[in-house]
């Protein structure tokens, strides 16, 4: 396969696999909850709006975790098609991506890249707390997202979609890592780098600066991982690890 393909298959990996699906998935989700649940009249006669969204969800948890549920359902869904095209299309077998986790080298390589990433999450978690609510306090991300979707309404159920959502969305971080590390040497890293990482500013508070730079590191770390053991099921495990801590 030329380079020509390798930069195509990445343009629409990032377009469609990451952006198009993400934004359309929750902008979908949102206005079918809006209209089942009897919101869509409210926001439209304050005048239609994001904030006027967020808002709105705000004032009601329970249609937020439908909305985040359903908004999940769809990405799984959609993302997970065009992940599995390109893994096929690019020849990659995950049974032979698994068979190296029974090998004493991939964990010798692996184990001091996952004690790394554990102590610089909980570095970043620890200054998290201190810089937002002035308190230093360390919680399991696992606990605190459980916690969060107990908060919505939509318990074990939602905590499960969450975390295919996240399963899903490493599948497609190792297989355009993949990828533009055959298009070009960091190939992938760059994309992650450009597309990816962008994203992580924006929250539902507003810019997020700290949130930024741990999805740079995350990118290199990943990337890193990758070139290191030759394999894609490492920065599988190590997102994996991140999610959960």
């Amino acid at each position: 396969m030329d380079s020509r393909s390798y930069a195509r298959d990445l343009v629409v990996l990032s377009i469609v696999g990451l952006l198009v699906i993400e934004i359309s998935s929750l902008l979908l989700s949102t206005c079918i909850v809006l209209y089942l649940c009897g919101g869509l009249n409210e926001v439209v006669e304050k005048g239609f709006s994001m904030a006027k969204i967020v808002e709105y969800f705000r004032s009601h948890p329970l249609e937020a975790g439908y909305a985040i549920a359903l908004g999940h359902i769809f990405i799984v869904s959609l993302r997970y098609i065009v992940v599995r095209y390109y893994y096929r299309r690019h020849s990659i077998l995950w049974s032979s991506e698994l068979s190296r986790l029974s090998t004493r080298g991939f964990w010798i390589k692996t184990a001091p890249l996952i004690t790394l990433v554990i102590l610089l999450d909980m570095l970043f978690t620890l200054t998290y707390s201190l810089v937002y609510s002035g308190d230093i306090e360390y919680n399991l991300q696992v606990i605190t997202e459980y916690m969060f979707y107990v908060e919505v309404g939509t318990g074990i159920a939602g905590y499960s979609l969450a975390l295919l959502y996240y399963i899903v969305e490493g599948l497609w971080l190792t297989v355009t890592l993949e990828i533009g590390g055959r298009w070009r040497s960091y190939g992938g890293l760059l994309i992650l780098l450009l597309v990816w990482t962008p994203l992580h500013i924006l929250r539902p508070y507003g810019l997020d600066l700290l949130n930024l730079l741990w999805a740079i590191i995350t990118a290199v770390l990943l990337e890193f991982s990758r070139r290191k053991t030759g394999s894609l099921i490492a920065p599988l495990i190590l997102w994996i690890t991140i999610v959960i801590i």
